[in-house]
């Protein structure tokens, strides 16, 4: 899990042709971990991998890093939970990267949706401490279609490429106005 705490920074439309409407349909509940049935195993070093194989797992990693949760083929593999430097990560895993679940940073940002390759890839809300985004991600960047929203009431909702707002969009303001937006970043 090397996934850096999220800038910042809001952020293309449609990149991947799935229908904006899908983005607020409820993800995946993310499972209590104490109400698996663990067959626990603590690993004191390397050598677990006997143990370990298609079972439930708890490993404390020599730096303080924990994984709970099932494990196959020596991998994380379906629901556990990751608890690396003060930052957590709950849900589904396969073949030893985040699937879908939820990621919580030291600085209390969240991000709950897919991932692929230790990356938010998909669909996914990100919570910060002024404003929430709902939409699609690439490569741990905002990437399609999204909304976000500051608690102040204003939001925008359109497309986003590389991270920031771009293409066509709607700004809707606190009072209620509204502005339409067509954003070209300069290709350097």
């Amino acid at each position: 899990m090397s996934s850096p705490a999220p800038a910042a920074a809001p952020a293309k439309f449609g990149a991947r042709g799935r229908r904006a409407s899908s983005i607020f349909q409820p993800l995946l509940p993310l499972v209590d971990i104490a109400q698996l049935p663990f067959i626990l195993i603590t690993a004191e070093n390397e050598d677990y991998e006997a143990k370990a194989r298609n079972k439930l797992l708890r490993y404390e990693f020599r730096k303080g890093e924990e994984y709970t949760g099932e494990v196959a083929d020596n991998k994380a593999q379906g629901h556990g939970v990751f608890l690396f430097r003060g930052c957590k990560f709950g849900g589904l895993w396969e073949c030893g990267f985040e699937y879908i679940g939820c990621y919580v940073w030291t600085n209390n940002v969240k991000y709950s949706g897919f991932w692929a390759n230790g990356k938010r890839n998909g669909e996914g809300v990100e919570q910060h401490k002024n404003y929430v985004y709902k939409g699609e991600w690439v490569d741990d960047l905002k990437e399609g279609y999204g909304v976000i929203s500051s608690n102040g009431g204003s939001r925008y909702e359109g497309t986003w490429h590389k991270g920031l707002q771009e293409g066509c969009g709607i700004e809707i303001y606190r009072d209620g106005s509204r502005e339409q937006s067509v954003l070209l970043l300069e290709q350097s």
